[in-house]
């Protein structure tokens, strides 16, 4: 996911041009034909990562958007889910859509504006995204690399190479124009959700055709050549996936103890983020005649999971007069990501 970003500090740092122009500039191309961008965003704060790729093209006398999205399918266990958005923008252009002057800026040009704007030094990046741009103009097809906006002085940018800096916004005022300001994936609702992934597959053999391998020629496939591309790899086998959430809690011996009543714990979310799990045993304290728990003792297992089994525990009940008020050994199973 950051090898793009990382390969480009490399070439803003050690290179005297990096290699980002892959066609020579070509006369008379000063409208898109076509145009999309990809979107690569990573978080460590969240644990989160996702790629879009931003689709524009013509149809007829109308343009059509496309959104693609690939995101976990669960947060802290991986697998892949793809969504797609699609608008239609009638009676309009590539060209009024992305700008007019586009075509006039090349990889090249992009490369030497940010090679004149080194930063003078690079602290931890935590989370950050790249942007893509890949133009059809005319015959020649360029590619436009924006690695971290931490990887390069914006303000030296924006000073130097307005242009160059004026095209690292496109991505998301494009997407801001169609899409609404407020758009996000995750704030869909039931339907909207299940329409999104139903496209996602019905347009799968087109995003993994080869189409967009211009934005992504630069990823690795798990340390081996991509074969046959990276977003076939990536979506090798994709199905849309039947769970979000992998994660499980339960009570091992139940079948041993005459609860009343049962409450599960909670996977602490911090636990599922350090991919903490297994077995909690609790010692359980009941009051004799009315079943009710008195007290609750941790015996062994993960503090990043004691808290949450214990307090669950406080809220069981046994049937009246089940228990002597001897201790009760209790065992629960956290379990994530298929984990036992």
């Amino acid at each position: 996911m950051r090898l793009r970003a990382l390969l480009s500090v490399l070439l803003l740092l050690c290179c005297p041009i990096p290699t980002i122009a892959r066609t020579p500039r070509a006369k008379n191309a000063n409208s898109p034909r076509s145009f999309y961008a990809v979107r690569e965003f990573f978080s460590d704060l969240i644990s989160a990562s996702d790629e879009e790729i931003l689709d524009v093209e013509p149809q007829g006398k109308d343009v059509r958007v496309q959104l693609f999205q690939i995101s976990s399918a669960t947060q802290f266990c991986g697998g892949s889910l793809l969504r797609v958005v699609e608008r239609t923008l009638p009676n309009t252009t590539v060209q009024k859509i992305v700008g007019t002057k586009v075509c006039s800026i090349t990889g090249q040009d992009v490369a030497a504006a940010l090679k004149s704007a080194k930063p003078k030094a690079i602290e931890g990046i935590f989370e950050s995204a790249s942007i893509a741009l890949v133009l059809q103009c005319g015959t020649r097809q360029d590619v436009l690399d924006f690695p971290y906006p931490e990887l390069v002085d914006v303000r030296a940018l924006h000073r130097n190479s307005p242009r160059v800096d004026a095209l690292w916004d496109l991505y998301y005022k494009i997407r801001r124009h169609v899409f609404g300001k407020y758009f996000s994936f995750y704030n869909f609702s039931p339907a909207q959700e299940k329409e999104s992934e139903e496209l996602g597959v019905k347009l799968l053999p087109e995003l993994i055709s080869g189409k967009y391998d211009a934005a992504f020629d630069q990823n690795a496939c798990g340390g081996k050549k991509c074969e046959p591309n990276y977003l076939a790899w990536e979506l090798s086998g994709y199905k849309i996936p039947t769970t979000r959430d992998l994660s499980t809690v339960e009570l091992v011996n139940a079948s041993s103890l005459h609860l009343a009543s049962y409450e599960a714990p909670q996977y602490p979310q911090i636990a599922k983020m350090a991919h903490i799990f297994g077995d909690v045993h609790l010692r359980i304290i009941p009051d004799a005649q009315t079943g009710a728990v008195k007290e609750v003792q941790f015996v062994s297992g993960n503090q990043l999971l004691r808290r949450s089994a214990m307090d669950a525990a406080k809220k069981w009940s046994f049937s009246p007069g089940s228990e002597s008020g001897a201790p009760i050994e209790a065992v629960l199973k956290f379990s994530l990501c298929g984990n036992m």
